[in-house]
């Protein structure tokens, strides 16, 4: 994966094809139709894999059907390719795939076009407008040849070539029997051919699916990779494109040069021009019929279409936070909203009222403890004169007896002061109890907000097509609590009822 700053990572790279097919200059001039056929599969729009396959068929009189022969070629390679990564047990053993592409899928490839050939001439035999044409062209001798050897000529009247390609997430397959050209072109444009050109060839020679053991000419290149490996852009054409450059430097140059116009225009620009393109190197070079196909996996270094991709991401995106916003619109209405700011008012004036009444008998409360206190106070200090008073009798009665007067005067200054420390003692409790009642209050004031804050939590969103009732918040008062002589009153409100 890239950096999370790249806006384009690997897994978000598009994967994109484009494929061209064009009638060489000199076919249009003798009103023959295109020879060669191609076709591509991409099953995920974007995505691997991705199987492009084309064909050339041969076009001379002796192979007088080779536009179907070129057809039946890319049918049985896409039909073979896609089986091949269908395979859910070969896909994930890359070894068991190469080993069936070596040994067994060229001989697949040739027996699968000779069914579909055979099937053809099921259906149509040779007409007699086609055997007078080759008559016309070869000879009477070439047509008795064709009609006395049916079955060994055949497949040379649909005589083809064969390009194929498959990329996945974990390999490419390059497939290639006869003439034209597969390239490769890496990020720095550098070209190479993934199947070493045959120098065996020349001319006008190449191999075909109609030649007698045809499969031990197809050769295959098979290259594996990594989740994080930079594939390289992949080049098909048969070889009417090719043979319309003077040398191999100045045919493999295209390689960069479509490289650097995807990267300076945007692909599909590209690819509306790219017919253009061909018909014009048909007619200044071979004249040959021209299929092209190119397969690139679209990066940061293709500003075009990065750009187009980033604003594509950024469309979809506010798409999404729209279809949010109409989706929260729907559930909640205007009338929703108004209900719930409505249950939301009543109930914070609810918790209000009951704070209030909540207060105002603390406030009671501590204003009766004070009076006790006060009253309890005076009582307790004219008590104490009452003593002193009597103590002071008592000593000038019995001064005269020294050792109990002084005994008692003893006592009573005892009892004096214990009067005082009970009163010391009688003090601090009322002081204790009002600073209780006081922190009371506050933890009561603290839960009270508290269940306002549940109650506006739990309060679900009211979908317009709800019938549950609007819930009605409690409304009862907390009675007044009168203080006892031995506990302190701790009375909360009533929760609110819970939606």
């Amino acid at each position: 994966m890239s950096e999370e700053n790249e806006k384009l990572d690997r897994g978000s790279q598009p994967w994109r094809v484009m494929l061209e097919s064009v009638t060489g200059a000199s076919h249009s001039r003798k009103k023959l139709d295109n020879q060669d056929h191609g076709r591509y599969e991409q099953p995920k729009e974007n995505s691997l894999p991705i199987i492009l396959a084309i064909s050339d068929g041969h076009g001379s009189a002796k192979s007088f059907r080779s536009d179907r022969g070129s057809r039946f070629a890319v049918e049985t390679a896409i039909e073979l390719l896609t089986g091949l990564v269908d395979q859910e047990s070969d896909r994930h053993n890359i070894s068991a795939v190469k080993d069936y592409v070596d040994d067994k899928l060229p001989q697949r490839i040739v027996s699968k076009w000779k069914e579909k050939v055979d099937d053809d001439l099921e259906k149509e035999d040779f007409t007699s407008k086609e055997l007078d044409n080759l008559e016309k062209e070869e000879g009477i001798k070439v047509r008795q040849s064709l009609e006395d050897n049916k079955e060994d000529r055949k497949y040379l009247v649909y005589g083809a070539t064969l390009l194929a390609v498959l990329v996945t997430e974990d390999y490419n397959l390059y497939l290639q029997l006869g003439d034209g050209d597969i390239l490769t072109v890496d990020i720095w444009g550098k070209t190479t051919r993934p199947i070493v050109k045959d120098e065996n060839l020349i001319a006008n020679e190449t191999y075909s699916l109609c030649m007698k053991d045809a499969w031990k000419y197809i050769n295959n290149h098979f290259v594996r990779y990594t989740q994080e490996s930079k594939r390289p852009m992949i080049i098909v054409s048969t070889d009417g494109y090719a043979n319309s450059f003077d040398s191999e430097d100045k045919f493999i140059k295209i390689g960069k040069d479509y490289l650097d116009m995807i990267r300076q225009q945007t692909f599909d620009e590209v690819e509306s021009q790219l017919k253009g393109f061909l018909e014009q190197t048909s007619q200044g070079g071979s004249g040959d019929d021209i299929t092209f196909g190119l397969i690139k996996q679209i990066d940061i270094q293709d500003t075009g279409d990065g750009i187009k991709i980033v604003r594509q991401e950024q469309k979809e995106y506010k798409e999404k936070v729209q279809q949010i916003e109409d989706k929260l619109e729907y559930i909640v209405k205007k009338d929703d909203l108004k209900q719930f700011f409505d249950l939301f008012n009543k109930t914070i004036e609810a918790q209000s009222n009951q704070m209030e009444i909540l207060v105002n008998n603390f406030s009671d409360l501590l204003q009766d403890l004070q009076k006790s206190f006060i009253e309890l106070s005076e009582s307790q200090s004219k008590k104490l004169e009452d003593i002193e008073k009597r103590l002071q009798n008592l000593t000038e009665q019995k001064s005269q007896k020294s050792n109990s007067t002084n005994n008692k005067k003893a006592t009573k200054v005892t009892q004096t002061e214990t009067i005082v420390t009970r009163r010391t003692k009688t003090k601090k409790n009322l002081d204790f109890l009002q600073k209780g009642l006081i922190a009371t209050m506050v933890l009561v004031t603290i839960s009270m907000c508290t269940n306002i804050a549940t109650a506006i939590w739990l309060l679900p969103p009211k979908s317009s097509s709800s019938n549950n009732p609007e819930p009605k918040p409690s409304t009862t008062s907390t009675p007044k609590v009168l203080p006892s002589p031995k506990t302190t009153p701790l009375t909360s409100p009533n929760p609110l009822p819970s939606s």
